[in-house]
């Protein structure tokens, strides 16, 4: 729980092996919020209802609790079913230890009651460090197999561990927008990439263009209201990376509010930025950039 006199809780383990630095890894979570959760408040002394949205953070360090490194922050966890949330942590230096902690919204206006369930950790898996593969985005409902990228066809993700734009350039897919047709048949973990989204240069304010891509998505959220998903913003590699990682983020939201403002609920609609972390195609070219420089859907959960 987070709580009103500013202080919250976590839960530290010492790991079976240290994770490393610059190396890449993964894991998962079951996570939901409680809608009825009461404990005595630790200001007023009564009763109170710990259900406001909290955030869950992780941390790597080399002593029990110790915060050395913020490897993960999730947006608030808001859903109050249980949705799986798939993490990819990049230490910067070795830890022998993990945290994983509830922490307030930010900014910080003032402290208050919430809390975060967590069930089924899953093994912490390395991985390779190829920004080629998509991501597993946080969160993600845990799919039975790898996700497709849907943008008209099907195409696998590549399995090479290449350097940064030095693979060989990846299929052109016969659609590059979302449409009623790539909205069939999705599973769990597919994506849709939702390439005439349009933002103004450096900003995350949506173009007037954008309309037809959006509307798409609205109608299938509405169709299929038992239906989870994640907006998730990428930039090609422009920026540096604090100035992506807070444009992707932002433009990612403008979508999901777009959606919430138009009647679909905020818990079915998460967002994040990835920045320039997952490129699609090599950023050696005005073209490969502009592809790079993408938002897409990605589908958590299909059954309420």
């Amino acid at each position: 729980v987070v709580r009103d006199n500013d202080t919250w809780e976590g839960v530290a383990q010492r790991l079976s092996r240290p994770i490393e630095a610059n190396q890449c890894y993964e894991f998962s979570l079951d996570l939901c919020r409680a809608e009825l959760y009461l404990s005595m408040s630790k200001t007023t002394g009564e009763e109170a209802n710990y259900t406001i949205p909290a955030k869950l953070r992780i941390y790597g360090g080399n002593g029990l609790c110790e915060r050395r490194e913020l490897l993960y922050e999730t947006p608030e966890i808001k859903n109050n079913r249980w949705l799986t949330y798939n993490f990819r942590l990049t230490p910067k230096n070795t830890y022998s230890y993990i945290l994983i902690e509830a922490y307030f919204k930010q900014p910080i206006l003032f402290p208050y009651n919430g809390n975060i369930l967590v069930d089924n950790a899953t093994p912490i898996k390395s991985l390779p460090c190829n920004p080629d593969v998509m991501p597993e985005a946080k969160p993600v409902a845990a799919a039975t197999k790898p996700p497709t990228t849907r943008t008209g066809t099907n195409t696998k993700p590549p399995t090479t561990t290449s350097k940064p734009d030095s693979g060989a350039k990846k299929p052109e897919p016969t659609k590059s927008t979302a449409s009623k047709s790539d909205f069939k048949n999705l599973k769990k973990g597919d994506i849709v990439r939702l390439d005439k989204v349009y933002f103004e240069a450096d900003k995350y304010n949506l173009k007037d263009e954008s309309l037809p891509a959006l509307e798409e998505v609205l109608s299938f959220l509405k169709n299929n209201p038992s239906v989870v998903v994640e907006i998730g913003g990428h930039t090609n590699n422009n920026p540096s990376d604090a100035f992506a990682n807070q444009l992707s983020t932002s433009r990612a939201k403008s979508v999901s509010d777009w959606l919430v403002a138009r009647g679909i609920s905020s818990e079915r609609v998460q967002y994040k930025g990835y920045g320039k972390k997952y490129p699609i195609e090599p950023n050696t070219t005005p073209e490969g950039r502009k592809k790079n420089q993408r938002v897409e859907i990605k589908i958590l959960s299909l059954n309420g």
